[in-house]
């Protein structure tokens, strides 16, 4: 080979060497310049097209909406999301109006939020006879989302739905009952006809207490105007206690509720921790507030590419006793030493 060609054919290999060197920095600068965008793991607190708006809404305002909100507010806090960079979030509520709930779901299908939290069953079935189906939806406090008409079963479900479901641990109430009154025959409830969620929990209810040996005496109330004398008519069946049962209207009129039921001295057990600091005798419930972040949690992992149908819905994890023992000796109940030491003690001034 002669001088020449050698010559070149070295210029021609020190060329090629130094343009892969130039791309391969090249190469490194654009991936570092875009770590953020690429970053979408769990502890990642980017997103892309940043800030998702974000709305929580709910047909009515009571404890149970209050401590999921507050659950949701707090979980997306934690997941490492920036509020104001990542994430905006709108609250609506209805305060117990139905065409409210209809506006509002109106407003969110023009507005075309990102995601829609949807707290308890009247919310969701607004939201999916109003609302396209392409927007997430995330419920919460939902006893049965299958008769809420978001899927078939825990796994069959919408494509743009899932969340989680309330259902409370009925047996567990009837339980606790037989613990404190091992001699007890018959408890009661009252329902609203009108709420799916109410129907469904009624009926898990008796159902446990027939499993038990227990009837359960329902009485259906409409109307807010209606607690008081339907409260009466329950405490005048020789009750050996009240196992409220959760929904939307009972939830209004609590006070209610409470203020006759310690008049007749029938012992009130509820499934909402919150009440007990209002007087009634003891709560086995679920906890609504953790059940708020574990929203926020299934909500996180839709912002960042899950498809909603894939996430199967699950139930809130974690129960909880809660004992007023002032309002319980009101009402004559004795409860064990035994529960004491694993209930958290509730008084009046909480």
């Amino acid at each position: 080979m002669k001088w020449g060609a050698i010559m070149n054919n070295r210029y021609l290999a020190g060329r090629l060497s130094m343009m892969l060197l130039v791309l391969c920095l090249l190469s490194g600068i654009l991936l570092f310049s875009d770590r953020e965008n690429r970053n979408t793991g769990p502890v990642s607190a980017h997103l892309q097209n940043s800030p998702r708006e974000l709305w929580i809404v709910s047909s009515v305002v009571n404890a149970n909406f209050e401590n999921a909100k507050d659950g949701i507010l707090t979980g997306l806090q934690e997941s490492g999301l920036r509020q104001g960079q990542d994430y905006t979030v709108v609250i609506r509520n209805a305060q117990g109006d139905m065409s409210t709930l209809a506006s509002i779901m109106d407003a969110a299908a023009a507005a075309q939020p990102d995601l829609i939290f949807a707290i308890n069953t009247p919310t969701l079935q607004a939201a999916l006879r109003r609302l396209s189906p392409s927007i997430p939806l995330v419920f919460t406090n939902i006893a049965d989302p299958m008769a809420a008409g978001a899927g078939t079963s825990y796994t069959e479900h919408l494509p743009h739905v899932t969340g989680l479901s309330s259902l409370s641990d009925f047996a567990g109430m009837v339980d606790l009952v037989l613990q404190i009154k091992p001699q007890a025959k018959r408890i009661g409830t009252l329902f609203a006809p009108a709420e799916v969620n109410s129907v469904v929990y009624k009926d898990h209810l008796e159902k446990a207490a027939v499993a038990r040996g227990l009837q359960l005496v329902s009485v259906p109330v409409n109307s807010s105007a209606e607690m008081t004398e339907g409260a009466q008519m329950l405490c005048s069946q020789k009750l050996d206690a009240i196992c409220q049962i959760s929904d939307n209207l009972t939830g209004e009129c609590m006070a209610t509720i409470i203020k006759v039921s310690q008049k007749a001295k029938v012992p009130l057990f509820t499934f909402v921790s919150d009440y007990v600091a209002e007087g009634a005798a003891l709560s086995w419930a679920r906890d609504y507030y953790q059940g708020g972040k574990d929203a926020a949690s299934v909500a996180v992992r839709i912002l960042r590419g899950e498809n909603p149908q894939s996430i199967p819905f699950a139930t809130f994890s974690h129960t909880r006793l809660f004992v007023n023992p002032d309002a319980a000796k009101a009402c004559g109940l004795n409860i064990p030493p035994a529960l004491l030491e694993k209930a958290e003690i509730v008084s009046a001034e909480d």
